[in-house]
């Protein structure tokens, strides 16, 4: 008579190993998925932060240290699409501009469409004029950033209001 022992099958432990392991691959791919989106995410904030804080700066009309400024006109940002996507943020003055802050963007984002009043090759910078010397913002329109296929757009109204 044959005893009985416990244990598994081979088959039993293949079909567990199997599923354990699409299982694995599901999760993986969610969440690559899901970690590509919050670098997009990420960009897009940084980047309404960074208009903001120039508009913030403009407004209350904070002189850049330590280049003296005669008389600021604003604070300007300019987009360096490219192999290294990039932006900056300078004060505009009289007599010239300030030291600029350069912001890059993650090497998987990029800038795919700036959309301004009768786009030149560069984009023309946003100003955000000093409050006094005129109201709203010089250069305005859509700023298209995109990381594997996904799209995202951070507008600039004529008013100044960052969406």
């Amino acid at each position: 008579m044959r005893r009985s022992c416990p244990g598994f099958t081979l088959v039993e432990l293949l079909v567990v190993a199997s599923i354990m392991i699409i299982v694995f691959v599901v999760g993986i791919a969610s969440y690559t998925q899901f970690n590509r989106g919050q670098i997009l995410n990420q960009a897009v904030l940084e980047l309404k932060n960074s208009l903001r804080l120039a508009q913030n700066m403009a407004s209350s009309g904070e002189k850049p240290f330590p280049n003296p400024c005669d008389s600021l006109e604003g604070y300007r940002v300019t987009f360096i699409a490219g192999a290294n996507d990039s932006y900056q943020i300078q004060a505009q003055c009289s007599n010239g501009l300030g030291t600029p802050k350069t912001f890059s963007l993650p090497s998987a984002v990029r800038f795919v469409l700036i959309l301004l009043p009768l786009p030149p090759h560069p984009p023309p910078p946003i100003l955000f004029k000093v409050t006094g010397k005129g109201s709203g913002v010089d250069g305005w329109g859509e700023i298209s950033l995109t990381s594997f296929g996904v799209t995202k757009k951070v507008t600039v109204t004529l008013t100044g209001e960052i969406k």
